[in-house]
């Protein structure tokens, strides 16, 4: 009966949302029994599966959801989900590529154009990198850390007087952020060395 289904999903979710994940994740679990192909059943594990840590199984529920509905509405998130469940088992980048299509869906997702600029930092791709931060910066969710991390892309390309200039509106934002503290010094270290060399 599908009102019965219906209900064990909606069950499902309740237990989600008291944060009883092995009831929720039991539910997710029978409605699939019933009905393999229930997208929202596999998100929905897939979702309970990252939160309580088993990431490659989140991953593998969170693709059959999105196999099954490409376009469903929540496939944004859900991609950037798998991308955490990626970072977590230290495949970045399969994050890389899952947080990419998260922001295929919402160009400005906070979470997937903060973790994608931390890849490409960590990998040394400095352009791609600031432009993700600036992006990031763009949605008004930026703080501190984020006019930082501009600075830190704008360090490594070179661009000092910018670099400067960003750190010092870090510090605006937090004086006690110390990574802004330490990067504005080394700018100004630098910017002090290029100087003293011409």
């Amino acid at each position: 009966d599908p009102r019965h289904l219906d209900a064990r999903y909606s069950l499902a979710n309740i237990r989600r949302d008291e944060g009883n994940h092995e009831a929720a994740a039991d539910g997710f679990r029978a409605v699939l029994d019933i009905e393999p192909e229930h997208t929202l059943a596999h998100a929905g594990l897939g979702v309970v599966l990252h939160e309580t840590g088993n990431h490659e199984a989140a991953i593998a529920s969170l693709s059959r959801a999105l196999a099954l509905q490409p376009e469903l509405p929540e496939a944004g998130p859900l991609h950037g989900i798998m991308g955490l469940s990626a970072l977590a088992l230290g495949r970045s980048e399969a994050a890389a590529v899952y947080f990419t299509e998260a922001l295929g869906i919402n160009s400005y997702d906070s979470v997937a154009l903060g973790r994608l600029a931390a890849i490409r930092s960590g990998q040394g791709r400095w352009d791609e990198a600031l432009g993700l931060h600036r992006r990031l910066a763009a949605t008004g969710l930026a703080d501190a850390r984020t006019q930082a991390d501009i600075a830190l892309a704008l360090h490594a390309l070179g661009r000092l007087e910018e670099a400067r200039l960003s750190f010092e509106q870090a510090l605006s934002l937090d004086p006690d952020l110390a990574a802004a503290r330490v990067g504005l010094a080394q700018v100004r270290e630098a910017l002090r060395n290029a100087e003293s060399s011409r």
